[in-house]
């Protein structure tokens, strides 16, 4: 089985990012790393790269590199990374030249067995440092702050209930009744361009031999009326591969696992005193005056954004 994740994107200018750990997952099962896909918004320029590391270790040790040069805005890098249970799984930029633009990109992870295979990192440490104001320059704390991305990250899933993660799923039905499949596993993910439909022996074309609409594929006769059409009838004569699951992380869970590491962060740091600590509920301007604050869990914002994904068991 094969999951895939989506690696941190990462906005604006990228020599700001170099030599810098960027936490993408959690190993929660031994996998592999078998392929990287990245792409930028604007290509490197001229004779100018980049060059990012995928790597189980900080500052890119031993992990696989996947270079972007020249006019190029995209790279595609196949692999065989081992990873063991608790590894965690990091983007560097090594190196780089020019004026490349806007990180974005998706692993895919080939596991044995394990569904639940990776926990995705559900903010960034630029994220949280600006939030936090720490300058980017001022690394004492960036494993620390990584820790903390992992907890929040890993209280966010088992609140929800599911990941966001997408996985390569193959299934068989039966036709011969109806004009819809009612797929498995849901929700489909965003991007449907891999999915692959067999009827009996032969190949099928999305919007043409069929479409697809919720969880469903419906079988058609013709791609401009829709007229349906039942689908052949046999018993796992259809053959559907594609891909489930949340295939990018909602800015709101983003904003919301921001907000809870550096409230974490904030409320271990007895450096910054109380004026540091976020969560300020009310206060009194008076002198000598009391503060309030939200309740050390998660804070009110938080929980009706991650309610938004829960899924119920």
């Amino acid at each position: 089985m094969s999951q895939w994740v989506s690696v941190p994107n990462l906005a604006g200018l990228l020599t700001g990012f170099l030599e810098t750990d960027f936490l993408i997952a959690t190993v929660n099962a031994p996998m592999t790393i078998g392929e990287i896909q990245l792409g930028l918004g604007t290509a490197p320029g001229g004779t100018d790269a980049i060059t990012i590391k995928i790597s189980s270790a900080e500052n890119g040790a031993g992990g696989v590199s996947t270079t972007i040069t020249g006019t190029d805005t995209e790279a595609t890098t196949s692999a065989a990374h081992a990873l063991n249970t608790g590894d965690k799984i990091y983007l560097y930029i090594s190196a780089i030249s020019g004026t490349p633009m806007d990180l974005y990109g998706t692993i895919r992870l080939d596991i044995s067995g394990a569904e639940a295979g990776v926990t995705p990192a559900y903010t960034t440490l630029t994220r949280v440092k600006w939030v936090l104001g720490i300058p980017g320059s001022y690394t004492t704390d960036d494993t620390r702050l990584n820790e903390l991305i992992v907890g929040v990250s890993s209280a966010f899933d088992e609140y929800m209930g599911e990941s966001f993660v997408s996985t390569d799923r193959t299934e068989y039905q039966g036709g011969g009744i109806n004009e819809s499949l009612i797929l498995n596993y849901y929700p489909l993910a965003s991007d449907l361009s891999n999915m692959a439909v067999t009827e009996d022996t032969t190949s099928l074309t999305r919007n043409t031999d069929y479409i697809v609409e919720g969880y469903g594929l419906y079988r058609i006769a013709d791609a401009t009326t829709t007229i349906a059409r039942t689908w052949a009838y046999g018993t796992r004569n259809i053959k559907i591969v594609y891909k489930s699951g949340r295939d990018f992380i909602p800015d709101d869970i983003q904003m919301a696992a921001t907000e809870e590491v550096a409230r974490s962060y904030n409320l271990a740091n007895t450096d910054g005193g109380i004026g540091g600590r976020l969560g300020l509920a009310s206060k009194s301007p008076e002198a000598g005056g009391s503060w309030s604050f939200t309740p050390d869990g998660w804070s009110p914002n938080t929980l009706a954004i991650v309610k938004r994904y829960r899924r119920w068991r």
